[in-house]
């Protein structure tokens, strides 16, 4: 009874901190809908988490310790699993006390520790990962934050407060798994998992075999072999979680199309490029991008920059509410040789009389070059991009969808 009334006491507290973090997630999302008016929830959570991927993607460690955790947390979830299998399946009505009787005692025992004592040990050290990716998760974010121009209106900005409070929710997760993970640890070795009926308690009490933890020097053979067995089975089911194509790698992994490809493009080309770029990079796919471009409430433009001879493009939408426009500007790119860069504009409402001396680029000549550091994970070959979108029947759509907006001057 007390083992059950423990186990239930934790995982209420589990979903109680899960339920918190809900709560916490969809107040952070409401925060960014309060600037980003014209987006879903949905799409404000797929574009903060491709931004997280892409913190995890630039620190090559990070990603491969989380790839570990996960595939270590798989692997006790199946130990976990097949010990109570045993344990709850061994209840079985047993009269004789014979020696196949003690045996099968034996077997049940022992087996059950088996998987039960490396599926937890394998546990607490995933959930020690969990502590220091954690920790990472919310430097990384609060250093980006710090840097972060744009403030409130970053759509991947959280209020210091909310990311503190994220931090301290997820640690209290990792230690409540902790204590579950021990909790069942030592349940398995000092027996106090009660079994149903109590058949096989009746089978051990009449006999003189105990359930012991076989020692590690002993069962080195079989638990390496149970254990890459389990390994094997389990890796096509990690493989799945892990290697996920998702759009942004898709469009990082394409290759480049020939350079002749480049010679016949317009500026409408260069824009609906750009412009399929930028949404890619907040997780969504071609045909979710197209939609946009065909929606009746909001219309995306690209304009052109006087001056800066096709080397900087100003995309804008313009929103209804209340039968009242609104027009924001929210990034612009910039086309060096093969080359292109996107720059954050914030959503801005502020009319544009000068895009150099507003954002902050250098003219020199004919050169332009801008001072602010481009969005993350936007640098991109335009020769990438045209064998990334050009084949999709969703790129003419865009193409044809984008307004071509009223020219903004650069100085």
């Amino acid at each position: 009874m007390v083992f059950y009334l423990v186990t239930v006491i934790l995982l209420i507290a589990l979903a109680a901190v899960l339920s918190l973090q809900w709560r916490l997630n969809r107040q952070i999302v409401n925060k960014q809908l309060e600037t980003h008016k014209m987006m879903f929830p949905s799409q404000i959570r797929s574009a903060r988490k491709t931004y997280v991927r892409g913190l995890q993607r630039q620190a090559r460690g990070v990603r491969a310790w989380r790839v570990v955790a996960i595939v270590l947390s798989v692997l006790a979830a199946i130990g976990l699993f097949i010990a109570l299998s045993i344990h709850y399946q061994a209840a079985l009505p047993m009269t004789g006390l014979d020696a196949l009787t003690q045996l099968m005692a034996w077997f049940i025992a022992g087996v059950q520790n088996l998987f039960l004592v490396p599926a937890m040990v394998l546990a607490l050290v995933a959930i020690g990962l969990g502590f220091y990716l954690a920790h990472w998760q919310y430097r990384a974010l609060k250093t980006a934050d710090d840097k972060s121009q744009g403030g409130p209106q970053d759509l991947y900005w959280t209020p210091p407060a909310l990311l503190k409070r994220q931090y301290q929710l997820k640690q209290i997760l990792l230690g409540l798994l902790a204590a579950l993970s021990v909790f069942l640890l030592v349940s398995g070795v000092a027996d106090w998992i009660p079994t149903p009926a109590g058949n096989l308690a009746k089978v051990k009490e009449s006999t003189t075999i105990k359930r012991t933890i076989i020692p590690a020097e002993s069962s080195s053979t079989d638990s390496s072999t149970t254990s890459s067995e389990a390994t094997s089975s389990s890796s096509s089911v990690a493989g799945q979680s892990t290697t996920a194509e998702y759009p942004i790698d898709v469009m990082k992994k394409a290759a480049l199309a020939p350079a002749s490809a480049l010679t016949g493009l317009t500026e409408a080309d260069h824009a609906a490029l750009l412009y399929m770029e930028y949404w890619t990079l907040n997780g969504l796919d071609t045909a979710t991008i197209a939609k946009y471009t065909q929606d009746k409430n909001v219309s995306y433009a690209y304009h052109t920059v006087t001056g800066a001879n096709g080397k900087l493009i100003v995309f804008s939408q313009t929103y209804t509410i209340n039968g009242e426009k609104t027009q924001t500007y929210m990034f612009y790119g910039w086309l060096n040789g093969e080359e292109s860069r996107l720059y954050n504009m914030y959503e801005s409402k502020t009319a544009i009389t000068s895009l150099a001396q507003q954002y902050g680029i250098t003219v020199s000549g004919n050169t332009v070059k801008p001072k602010n550091v481009e969005i993350r994970d936007s640098v991109m070959n335009v020769r990438q991009l045209v064998s990334a979108f050009t084949s999709y029947h969703d790129y003419q759509t865009v193409k044809q969808g984008l307004q071509h907006g009223a020219a903004i001057p650069l100085q």
